[in-house]
């Protein structure tokens, strides 16, 4: 691991621990076991880290998501493995720094926030990452109407917002409240939708 990821993953762990505007990169670099001026040298401020952090998580997930989708033939299937992929994106800290999230006191998902209000520029690469999400969930869509395996009456842009709000907030929920089991509830959901939007019999 070089010295830049070695920033980015103690950056990222102290985020969740103290909140990202309770950090300095001083601590950061303590954390790492560096000298101020070397992650100066690395990153000139927080906001060059964030975007770092960005770049990161981009980059693991798209990794991940291959491995994760690899071998799927059937739409339903695809469509399922999303609705089961809640609860790893709603723990995605494991999947970015390989270890428990036990300890932390903020998520993730809150610390994107957290940066989008801090920097501008974030919020916008965050938008443009979810419209690619959902644009890809439409691509999806349609591909599986042509093929007779959703119904053609269902608008794709809507349903592709519908499929991607409910695995968002699934996420927000799963956080927020403790009666949510999230391995079951976020399949029970997507049996409903499928129930609705599929082709008979498919």
């Amino acid at each position: 691991m070089n010295t830049k990821e070695k920033i980015i993953r103690a950056a990222i762990e102290l985020f969740l621990m103290k909140g990202f505007e309770n950090v300095s990169l001083n601590q950061v670099a303590e954390k790492v076991g560096i000298s101020k001026p070397a992650i100066y040298h690395h990153y000139k401020n927080k906001e060059a880290l964030i975007y770092a952090i960005y770049d990161y998580f981009d980059e693991k997930m798209k990794i991940w998501c291959m491995n994760y989708f690899s071998g799927i033939e059937s739409t339903k299937e695809y469509f399922r493995k999303m609705f089961e992929a809640v609860v790893i994106f709603a723990n995605v800290e494991e999947t970015l720094l390989g270890k428990s999230n036990e300890g932390y006191n903020s998520s993730y998902n809150s610390l994107m926030v957290s940066f989008g209000k801090y920097s501008p520029e974030y919020k916008k690469r965050m938008s443009e990452l979810t419209i690619q999400t959902r644009k890809q969930i439409e691509e999806l869509i349609r591909t599986a109407q042509n093929d007779n395996i959703i119904k053609k009456g269902i608008n794709s842009t809507t349903l592709s917002m519908l499929i991607h709000s409910s695995i968002e907030g699934l996420s927000f929920m799963y956080e927020t409240d403790e009666s949510i089991r999230i391995e079951t509830d976020s399949l029970k959901v997507f049996e409903l939708l499928w129930k609705f939007i599929a082709v008979k019999n498919k």
